[in-house]
Formats: C-alpha cells, structure tokens, sequence
C-alpha cells in the first residue's frame, strides 16, 4: 500500500502547488491579454485510451494558459501505478471558415519510468457537436480518436467517444500494448453547483495478452472536478 500511497501524495502537493501558482500568476496577469484555469479532478480510476494507469482512485490537477491569439499550454499531473505522471502540452487553436482546430505538441513524462516517456504531436478538428483528432509519435505510434457530445437527460450531457490506437513494430517497448487496439466509452456529465460530476463506461478490445498493463472489456468510472478562475 505504500507505494501506492506515496504517488498520490505526491500529485496532491503538486496541483496544491500549481492551484497556488495560478492565483499569483492572476495577480500578476491581465486578465485581457490571457485566461488562466485550473482545474482538479477526482477519479475513481485513471483510464488513458482504455487502459487503466492507476491501480485504484487518482487525484489530479490541470492548470491551462490561453493567450487570445491562440496559442496555449496545458500542465497536468496525475498518480499514476507506482508513481506520478507529468504532461505538458503546447499548441495554438484556431477557427477555419466552417470548424475549429487545434494544432500542437504534447510530452508524456513519468520520472519513475523513463522508458515509457515520449512525445506527440496533433491535429484535432471540431465542428458542432461533432471533434476528431490525431496524435502521432515515433515513439508510441498513432492514435485516431473522434467523439461525439450531446443533450441527454435535463442537465445532463452524453459523450461517445471511439479510438483506434495504431502501434508500429519499433513502437512497442513504450506504449501500453503489444498489438493495435481499439478503445471506446460513453459517459453521461453534468455540472452541479460549480463541480462536474461525470459517470464513464469504458472498455478495449485488448486481451490480457496483448495489454502490458491490466486491462478489462469494461470499467464503470465516476468522476468529480472543479475549475478555478481568477
């Protein structure tokens, strides 16, 4: 349990840090000229692309920048099984004549697994309801994803969301699987009183073979997260 202790710590003093952060950074910032947002989130379990990073629950933290040019930076941290998980992305959205798009690079940093760090860049397209995007590495190979949001319930949103995780030969020693695979969920959200509750189903079309990290057909996630603004 220790060891497993001891990442969550960790990730809880690094968005303490970095929520700490964005209200100095606030102070020193014209909120004209950039947006600044932090965000937590509370999980039950940290799923990425299907697979499941997290042993158990996972505490994590996302602060972002905006600059009304377009150009902006993401840093997120998040326990991870036997450790902490660090990204940073940096890209720059803009608008075409009929849909958005975002363009951009992002590091996967996990200090206690150097091998499995790598980078992507990205393209991603949004149009309405309706987003899709592509990250590609040379490290980790290329992942399609595309999703779809819509009105449910009252209050309430429903999110589909597919990927197809291509994996090249080379590849394999970084990734989180042995063989291409394909990830999908649905998940029902909603935005209560200033917090985002949010209840996913997820799965993969992995076996235990070809996953290098547990995996199951199905996980039930339920999430908490609250933003923070200057």
């Amino acid at each position: 349990m220790t060891s497993l202790r001891r990442p969550f710590v960790y990730s809880s003093l690094l968005i303490a840090t970095w929520c700490s952060s964005a209200q100095v950074m606030a102070a020193q910032t014209n909120p004209l000229q950039n947006k600044l947002e932090a965000e937590v989130t509370a999980t039950s379990n940290y799923v990425w692309r299907g697979v499941a990073l997290s042993a158990d629950a996972a505490l994590q933290g996302k602060v972002s920048v905006l600059d009304p040019s377009g150009i902006h930076a993401d840093f997120f941290t998040s326990n991870v099984t036997g450790g902490t998980e660090l990204d940073i992305t940096a890209g720059y959205n803009g608008r075409a004549e009929m849909f958005n798009y975002d363009i951009g690079g992002k590091l996967y940093y996990l200090p206690q697994y150097e091998s499995s760090n790598f980078v992507e860049i990205f393209v991603g397209i949004t149009i309405g309801a309706f987003g899709a995007k592509v990250s590609l590495s040379p490290d980790s190979g290329t992942y399609l994803e595309g999703h779809v949001t819509l009105p449910a319930l009252e209050y309430w949103d429903l999110t589909l969301h597919a990927g197809h995780y291509a994996i090249d030969e080379d590849d394999r020693g970084v990734t989180i699987a042995r063989e291409d695979y394909i990830d999908f969920s649905a998940a029902v959200s909603r935005v209560y009183d200033g917090m985002r509750v949010e209840f996913k189903i997820t799965g993969t079309n992995l076996d235990d073979n070809e996953a290098m990290l547990p995996t199951d057909n199905f996980r039930t996630i339920v999430s908490l997260s609250k933003k923070f603004q200057p």
